[in-house]
């Protein structure tokens, strides 16, 4: 009976990828690959017993994958990832576009207004994905300051639930309860990709306040797996990464082992010497510019 489990455990994956009218021919396909009669006959009357006791249940809820960018960006990499899922699987990907959210807006604590600006839209353009697709997984995709902007948005739509995360890049602070959240995805459906070359969460966190660095260091909790890939801040958006790391996990849930968590080395003890003072650069520059104020006045 191996075969028959190896065999339902495959087709359950790949169901995934078929849409539901074409899934009864690919069962026909796989039973015909299996040369050996005996084996055939015995995995067919599995397959029989299963289906008519009701424990064969191959239907799955379609997929609808949201996309959100950083900061100084359109999300060019929208289009790539999209083309990508839509070619090996019946899923629908919907860009979530902010429009360009400039480097000033950013980090200056006097333009806060505009982060919630950005928050409101988002959760109008989420709403919207809900009310279209009422009945499909939704899987939320997010880069750099658009991780920002999904966590606030579940913080404050509670009532929104997801069925998947992946952040890249990110910039919520570690310290981030995600715990709190009832429309948090279960264990094990979240994952926090971090570039070990990324120094950008780490700058976005002590050059202002509101952000963290999560995206260089992790969250280190179990609510949410820490996976490490050699590239920087904005080097996730490959073919390879997307086909090897992502899509599993879109589709299907399955987070892919990278070899670079394992054999990372350890950033520079002065960076995380850094990181223990938010707001630090900000503060050192308005005291620069403050100085230079009064002796030039003075």
């Amino acid at each position: 009976m191996t075969e028959v489990a190896d065999l339902f455990n495959d087709l359950q994956k790949e169901f995934k990828y078929i849409l539901p009218e074409h899934r009864f021919n690919h069962i026909r396909q796989r039973l015909s690959a299996i040369t050996n009669d005996e084996k055939r006959k015995d995995v067919e009357e599995a397959f029989l017993f299963m289906q008519e006791t009701g424990m064969l249940n191959t239907s799955t809820k379609p997929v609808v994958v949201a996309m959100i960018h950083g900061i100084r960006t359109q999300g060019e990499w929208h289009d790539n990832l999209k083309e990508i899922i839509e070619s090996k699987s019946n899923a629908i990907v919907k860009p979530i576009n902010f429009g360009f959210f400039d480097a000033v807006s950013f980090w200056l604590p006097i333009f806060t207004l505009f982060r919630w600006l950005k928050v409101r839209h988002i959760t109008k353009e989420m709403r919207i994905l809900r009310r279209d697709y009422p009945n499909h997984e939704v899987v939320i995709v997010a880069h750099s300051f658009g991780t920002f902007l999904t966590a606030k948005f579940l913080e404050k739509n509670i009532d929104f639930n997801i069925d998947r995360l992946l952040l890249c890049g990110s910039i919520v602070p570690a310290s981030f309860n995600w715990n709190k959240l009832p429309n948090y995805p279960i264990n094990g459906s979240a994952i926090n990709d971090i570039g070990t070359k990324d120094l950008w969460p780490i700058f976005a966190k002590t050059s202002t306040f509101g952000y963290g660095d999560s995206g260089s260091f992790g969250f280190n909790t179990h609510t949410i797996e820490d996976r490490y890939h050699e590239t920087g801040h904005s080097g996730f958006f490959t073919d390879e990464l997307f086909e090897n790391y992502w899509l599993p996990f879109i589709l299907d849930g399955e987070i892919v082992k990278s070899p670079s968590t394992r054999n990372r080395t350890p950033k520079k003890y002065y960076l995380s010497l850094l990181s223990l003072f938010p707001g630090i650069s900000l503060i050192t520059l308005i005291t620069l510019i403050s100085f230079a104020i009064y002796y030039f006045i003075y």
